[in-house]
């Protein structure tokens, strides 16, 4: 650990694949290992900046105070590197505190939670600390004579709760809480006041179940940001009053229910998997394209199309692949010839996906690779995914494209037990029925709504046509086009473009978590 005081200046030369952990107020400037230079960088606050595809030199300027910074390789890349981590997750920075959830909209578990109402019932409010949720106490309500209504509001009587900087930004960022209930009650949503005193001038919020964590917290989100209606002219800043609907599907009954804060989330970290099926030929010349820029590639492969004729590539080739010495690329499994789920029937399906993963495990491909497996067709159904899970399958992508649905928050919070994380959707499949335009639009309302955007492709051509988009530049169906965009998002903006494997070990066990 190193510290650095304002005005002072220092350079670093951040390796490829290392992370940059800084906790103060700093200015970044860059040079990669070709002399390009990029705009300088802020970071406020505990941040990381990486990792890059390339050496990168660092000028590192404290703007004020004392800050401390480390670079720490990212051990999430490295190849192989088990699902578990054998129990050694990655090392954070010592001054980093785990709280993924750290602004609050509601503060419950805490005194200012002061009022609770219920039509027709009888509650008792208190404060609980064996009911913890990230590790904070809960707000316990405790409904002992069961109510009238379907709606139980619990807040605080007047504007007392101010907000922090972040908090702030409520208009602007997604919303989350986690709500546990015994008996017979479910909830169907939440919905979430800020105003004045009285509420003459308020917002509402309506968080939706998003699903259940191990542990038996339901997560209550909202996904699309801003307020679902206002009335007034609420100010954020200052003292607010602040009130939680939880809404049951039917009159709520004699039960415990504990609350934890609502939070108002940081800006997910924009992430972006780039997924091209089968193992067509012209998959190798674009993994030489998307090496020229830094850029990993998860190729789907389907056995029985090696070795298959000049369209496809050969098991040579894709060995190539497997084991690049850039590590950039990587072969999951997408079974071993199209037939789908819906044509063959789950016996054979499962069949097929074995069989594939054993195939590309001997070429070289991780464990975690062959036990990511993309839908052929996008068909399944609950019993072939009970199926997969059991055959030891880690994660699944069907097609989509369905955007905001691949969501970083909840995947974390659920683990590996996360329906999510077997039903991932492509925010966009590369065709001449989508453009460069759309495909930008697309990914970059994903990835900045919920965290991880997935862009699908099959064929590489002279030019588009159904399942294909243009070998090289075009304005309209460029993948050149795509990969220079791709890399200017990563370089200026800070996005990361991932494989899947790495994404599904940072998304359990390393930054997102971190970053929530």
């Amino acid at each position: 650990m190193k510290t650095l005081t304002a005005p002072d200046k220092t350079g670093e030369l951040l390796r490829a694949g290392q992370v940059l952990s800084v906790s103060g107020n700093v200015l970044i400037e860059l040079t990669d290992n070709t002399g390009k230079t990029y705009p300088p960088r802020s970071l406020i606050g505990i941040n990381d900046l990486g990792p890059f595809g390339c050496d990168m030199q660092l000028i590192i300027t404290a703007v004020s105070g004392s800050t401390q910074y480390e670079l720490i390789a990212d051990i999430l890349k490295i190849k192989g590197l088990s699902v578990e981590y054998s129990g050694a997750q990655r090392e954070y920075p010592a001054f980093y505190k785990r709280r993924p959830f750290q602004h609050e909209a509601v503060p419950f578990g805490t005194a200012l939670i002061n009022e609770k109402t219920l039509t027709g019932g009888t509650t008792g409010l208190s404060i609980d600390l064996a009911n913890m949720f990230n590790g904070r106490p809960t707000s316990k309500c405790a409904i002992t004579v069961a109510g009238t209504s379907v709606n139980l509001d619990m807040g605080i009587s007047s504007a007392a709760f101010d907000f922090d900087a972040e908090a702030e930004l409520i208009n602007s960022r997604m919303l989350l809480c986690a709500v546990k209930v015994s008996g017979a009650n479910t909830l169907s949503q939440a919905v979430l006041f800020v105003g004045d005193g009285g509420f003459a001038n308020y917002s509402t919020y309506t968080l939706q179940p998003l699903g259940v964590t191990p542990d038996g917290w339901t997560i209550l989100g909202k996904i699309a940001v801003g307020a679902d209606f206002t009335s007034g002219s609420p100010a954020f800043t200052g003292n607010n009053r602040v009130r939680l609907r939880l809404v049951a599907t039917a009159n709520w009954s004699v039960s415990d229910v504990f609350i934890s804060s609502v939070y108002v989330l940081p800006s997910p970290l924009p992430t972006v998997m780039l997924s091209f099926d089968d193992g067509y030929a012209e998959h190798q010349w674009l993994a030489e394209e998307a090496e020229k820029r830094g850029l990993p590639i998860s190729f789907s492969i389907a056995r029985d199309f090696i070795d298959s004729g000049a369209d496809f590539l050969t098991s040579s080739q894709l060995a190539n692949l497997i084991n690049h010495k850039s590590g950039l690329f990587e072969a999951i499994n997408h079974s071993t010839d199209n037939n789908n789920f819906s044509g063959i029937g789950a016996s054979r399906y499962l069949d097929n996906v074995i069989k594939n993963r054993d195939y590309l495990k001997a070429l070289g491909a991780t464990e975690d690779a062959a036990n990511c497996h993309a839908y052929v067709g996008g068909f399944r159904d609950a019993g072939l995914i009970a199926g997969l899970k059991a055959a030891g399958v880690i994660s699944c992508r069907a097609v989509g494209p369905m955007n905001k649905k691949n969501n970083n928050t909840l995947i974390a919070l659920q683990g590996k037990t996360s329906d999510t994380l077997y039903d991932l959707q492509l925010t966009a499949l590369l065709s001449n029925a989508i453009d460069f335009a759309t495909v930008k639009s697309n990914v970059i309302n994903t990835a900045t709504g919920t965290g991880l955007a997935i862009i699908g492709g099959h064929t590489l051509k002279a030019a588009a046509d159904s399942t294909s988009w243009v070998k090289g530049y075009d304005s309209n169906n460029g993948i050149l086009n795509l990969l220079d965009w791709l890399a200017y998002q990563r370089d200026e903006s800070g996005w990361v473009i991932t494989k899947w494997t790495d994404w599904y070990k940072d998304v359990l066990y390393g930054k997102y978590p971190m970053a929530l």
